[in-house]
């Protein structure tokens, strides 16, 4: 089974492939209610980034404008967040350690105001690692469409909004 899934939309098709881009996620709805989760409150301080989109095999024959279900293979969101968040964190710490050690072991005879370098290269090793570890990070992730599958799809026809839903002028 799965962790997650979402609801997307076809935006392109073919026999073998499709392009999906999943919706926005929105949270609870209760944002300006008391015991809300404000999740959507804080999705758009955010917003503006480009909608990521998903290319899927094509197993259920979905035809541009239908809605299909995403499901996220199990364990996906956690590698997902040990190549993105972890990796980097763990890098920046080791590349900083080791920086300040080969610092210290090459200014442990100089003068006193040299042996202020072993931090400074302590400082430029954080960084190497983060920028490291987020490239690693990246290309671990270039594949991650292949934990998603696209399960049953629904017409866009049958979406139209009913009568019920137009607002009366």
């Amino acid at each position: 089974m799965s962790d997650s899934q979402v609801f997307g939309l076809v935006i392109q098709a073919n026999q073998a492939t499709v392009v999906v881009e999943p919706e926005p996620f929105t949270g609870c709805g209760k944002c300006h209610q008391p015991g809300g989760c404000r999740s959507g409150l804080l999705a758009s301080l955010f917003g503006g980034r480009e909608t990521q989109k998903l290319s899927l095999p094509n197993s259920i024959n979905a035809r541009v404008g239908d809605r299909v279900e995403i499901e996220m293979a199990e364990g996906l969101l956690g590698r997902g967040v040990l190549h993105m968040y972890v990796l980097p964190l763990v890098l920046a710490i080791v590349f900083a350690l080791t920086a300040n050690q080969l610092a210290q072991n090459i200014w442990a005879s100089e003068p006193a105001e040299l042996k202020v370098m072993p931090d400074v290269f302590a400082g430029l090793g954080l960084l190497l690692g983060l920028v490291v570890g987020y490239a690693l990070g990246r290309l671990r992730s270039i594949r991650i469409d292949a934990g998603f599958t696209i399960r049953h799809a629904t017409s866009r026809m049958n979406q139209l909004p009913t009568a019920s839903c137009r607002s009366k002028a």
